[in-house]
């Protein structure tokens, strides 16, 4: 039998089916069709090989639940995934799966199930897979991984059409549960109109500098012109440069990488020469010691044109 390139296969419907173990390890063994994504859990080899972190994310959350009882549901960085959402990646380590039945929080095989109450308000199914809420899942995120990851979901889940307030039902639903205190920093700082998670990442630093207000898609015109910069403190403007502005997606027909570093080169001297200061800043800025050093640059700039 053919796996299709979204299903999965559990080694006991398979002997259901009429399969041996020893044809299933001749399937599942190197450069076989089928690949053993989780104990006793198959999917096709071609689509494992052809996806990303996410994707194999999910399907990894997919095979977790199977055999599972149904009061589990894919929750936190899983959670997010499943419906969607841009999230670190330091988020989906491991498949998060939340349930009322837990005695505690345990992890397992690269499965970790959290203890936690559900609000029935907050279930859904997307795909067959059950998942907690997106604003829940901000919730779990911001309180268990921190600010940053929990601001990059929390823009993610305004963006796509979650409102500020459903946040905050969920961040009221879990007062005084750990990191609440940190959810409540993201449901006030979340910014649905971080197009990208590199463009929160830079809001978050810009916001860490307090030198003052910090705005997302500055709109610049000069009447004939017209321009949006990711970000604006006074009179400079503050640009995440990630690779997909040079990529297939964001060129003109026509047009080469070349030709989009020129016209950005245009855009940035036309936003200067209308007196703003503009620094640009890479993902690569934006972790470890580089993060500090972009931290300082963006500093010195903003005090400089003030």
């Amino acid at each position: 039998m053919d796996l299709a390139p979204a299903d999965l296969l559990t080694r006991k419907r398979a002997l259901d089916l009429g399969l041996t173990d020893a044809r299933l390890r001749s399937l599942s063994r190197q450069g076989g069709p089928w690949i053993a994504v989780r104990r006793g859990v198959y999917a096709c080899r071609a689509t494992w090989q052809a996806s990303g972190v996410v994707d194999r994310h999910r399907i990894m959350v997919r095979a977790a639940l199977l055999g599972r009882d149904g009061e589990q549901s894919a929750s936190h960085g899983s959670g997010a995934v499943v419906q969607g959402l841009a999230v670190l990646h330091a988020s989906i380590k491991d498949v998060h799966l939340t349930s009322p039945a837990a005695e505690r929080t345990r992890a397992s095989a690269g499965v970790r199930v959290h203890r936690g109450t559900i609000d029935v308000r907050e279930l859904r199914r997307v795909d067959g897979v059950p998942v907690l809420s997106v604003a829940r899942v901000v919730a779990d995120v911001a309180r268990t991984d921190g600010r940053i990851p929990g601001l990059v979901v929390a823009d993610q889940a305004l963006r796509s059409g979650t409102t500020r307030a459903e946040l905050s039902d969920a961040a009221a639903r879990q007062s005084g549960w750990p990191g609440a205190a940190c959810l409540t920093s993201v449901v006030r700082d979340a910014d649905g109109r971080a197009e990208n998670p590199g463009e929160t990442l830079l809001r978050a630093l810009a916001l860490e500098l307090d030198l003052g207000d910090v705005e997302s898609q500055f709109h610049v015109s000069d009447g004939t012109r017209t321009a949006y910069a990711d970000l604006r403190i006074g009179r400079v403007l503050i640009e995440f440069d990630g690779r997909v502005k040079y990529g297939r997606e964001f060129r003109r027909p026509g047009e080469s990488p070349e030709d989009v570093l020129w016209r950005e080169k245009k855009r940035e001297d036309w936003l200067r020469s209308l007196g703003f200061v503009v620094v640009r800043v890479t993902w690569d800025e934006l972790w470890g010691r580089r993060r500090q050093e972009t931290a300082a640059r963006l500093r010195a700039a903003i005090l400089g044109s003030s």
